[in-house]
């Protein structure tokens, strides 16, 4: 699928319905830092009218392209996900602009704007809190210790997820600690997204850590916290 090309059909589509006052584009879509590639999924916000919300997330037939999404289900209470026939996949969420305020924003890109959506976009930004390298540090060290705990009691399928879930929050404060000149393109939703990209050989030891048995993943996951963080950021040991 012609992925400009979709963008296109959709901004086309919306901007033909009148109850849509906006649309935002996310991630991969919104094209800052990076662009898109044959891999990207389609991550949106569809900003409408008060009240109509529930309508357009019951029917999708202002989708591009309708009649060949596959599949589509409701992820939360504001989000769908839209599969095509080809396996392209379409990330949404329907708000009017009070709504938006649940959401969390990070690289978008307004595509349309009959009012009031830049800058709902802009305020919605500023009130998004981080979480502390505090909390990134101790979810790192219990989720190693529980990966280890739950390995070692026989339950490989949980310990391997906690191992995941460390990964994901020391990739996060390896991000803000570790000089890299590609560190714009991290995500600061998922510590894992890009690294690689922003971190060859860090990314190549990540990975490795996270292909091991996880009561090895789990010690190796605090060596390399303890190798990358003692001497930059020896106030979170």
């Amino acid at each position: 699928m012609d992925y400009r090309a979709l963008t296109a059909e959709l901004v086309a589509r919306l901007e033909a319905d009148a109850r849509v006052v906006g649309l935002v584009a996310a991630g991969s879509m919104a094209e800052r830092d990076y662009a898109p590639d044959e891999w990207s999924d389609h991550d949106f916000l569809v900003i409408t009218v008060p009240g109509v919300q529930d309508e357009m997330r019951a029917d999708l037939s202002w989708l591009p392209r309708a009649g060949d999404v596959a599949m589509s289900f409701r992820e939360t209470a504001h989000g769908l996900k839209a599969i095509y026939a080809d396996g392209h996949m379409l990330e949404f969420a329907i708000f009017d602009l009070e709504e938006l305020g649940v959401a969390s924003l990070s690289r978008t890109r307004v595509l349309l704007d009959r009012g009031g959506v830049q800058a709902r976009v802009d305020e919605v930004k500023e009130q998004w809190n981080e979480p502390s390298d505090d909390f990134l540090f101790g979810m790192t060290v219990t989720a190693a210790l529980v990966a280890n705990g739950r390995a070692r009691r026989g339950e490989v399928l949980s310990a391997a997820s906690f191992v995941a879930q460390g990964l994901r929050h020391l990739a996060a404060l390896i991000g803000r600690s570790v000089p890299s000149e590609s560190a714009s393109l991290l995500d600061p939703f998922d510590g894992l997204r890009r690294f690689e990209r922003a971190y060859p050989e860090l990314g190549a030891e990540l990975a490795e850590i996270a292909r091991q048995p996880p009561a090895d993943g789990a010690i190796a996951l605090l060596d390399v916290a303890s190798r990358e963080l003692r001497e930059r950021r020896p106030g979170l040991a």
